[in-house]
């Protein structure tokens, strides 16, 4: 391992990494440096992939909300992982901050009816329509992505799945007999 992405000021060791031009306006700056709250070279060149593949991943985030078909729920997965990046910068926030910031995101998706009958929808005395299960997981999923306190290695891992899945179906070819 090398030491590349790192940063020494004064004695404690930093992770660094360069934002893309591209995204620098959806992340807020120009490159992300967080400290490894350590003195020793070893340590922080193990630390420091930790938070490259955090940073990684929000570039990747940032770099799918640009792109102009990305469906619903992956919209709104993405707001929830806007969301955790906010919430690991002010800790102060709290759960219903990112609740009203979910549930006004899946009324602009989805519009005011659906959104209602997401959230009302596990009431047994509910006579509203019936909601697809898909933007209920979507939803679920977002408030999962949202929660500093939870590991998004099962999230992203189902997502790579599926997106890997789509670009397989796009470059495969059926043959004719």
């Amino acid at each position: 391992m090398d030491g590349k992405y790192l940063l020494q000021k004064g004695r404690t060791w930093y992770v660094r990494l360069a934002i893309p031009k591209m995204v620098q306006d959806i992340l807020g700056g120009q490159e992300f440096v967080k400290s490894l709250k350590t003195r020793d070279y070893q340590e922080a060149k193990l630390l420091k992939h930790k938070y490259l593949d955090r940073y990684a991943q929000m570039i990747s985030l940032a770099k799918r909300q640009l792109g102009a078909n990305r469906s619903k729920e992956d919209q709104i997965i993405d707001c929830g992982l806007m969301l955790r990046q906010f919430n690991d910068k002010n800790r102060s926030n709290d759960d219903l901050w990112n609740s009203d910031v979910l549930e006004s995101k899946l009324e602009e998706l989805w519009g005011p009816e659906v959104a209602h009958s997401v959230l009302n929808g596990h009431h047994h005395d509910y006579k509203g329509t019936q909601v697809p299960i898909g933007i209920v997981k979507a939803l679920k999923d977002a408030y999962r992505a949202s929660d500093p306190d939870t590991t998004l290695l099962s999230l992203m891992k189902d997502k790579f799945i599926e997106v890997q899945k789509r670009s397989l179906k796009e470059y495969t070819c059926t043959r004719n007999s």
